[in-house]
């Protein structure tokens, strides 16, 4: 049988309790640093959506330009014995 030292048994809820009061007082102790990795973590998320969101469309973009280019080009290259120079 397992017995816990008298150190792990006497800590008990309260000074659990204590130390969660006196992380919530101040924004730069532990329950200050969970709401800034919230902040932190939702600043993230949502510039790497946009990001994403912005890639997609310059791929997009992209490749209608470059589809575009290339029809004009073989048009001109179809019509340039009608060009007069």
């Amino acid at each position: 049988m397992h017995i816990m030292s008298s150190t792990v048994q006497n800590n008990t809820g309260t000074e659990y309790h204590n130390k969660r009061a006196a992380d919530s007082e101040c924004p730069l102790l532990l329950g200050g640093h969970r709401l800034m990795n919230e902040k932190i973590y939702k600043t993230m998320a949502s510039s790497g959506a946009g990001s994403l969101a912005l890639g997609i469309v310059v791929l997009v973009t992209g490749l209608v330009t470059g589809i575009l280019m290339i029809v004009n080009g073989a048009r001109l290259l179809k019509r340039k014995s009608e060009i007069l120079i």
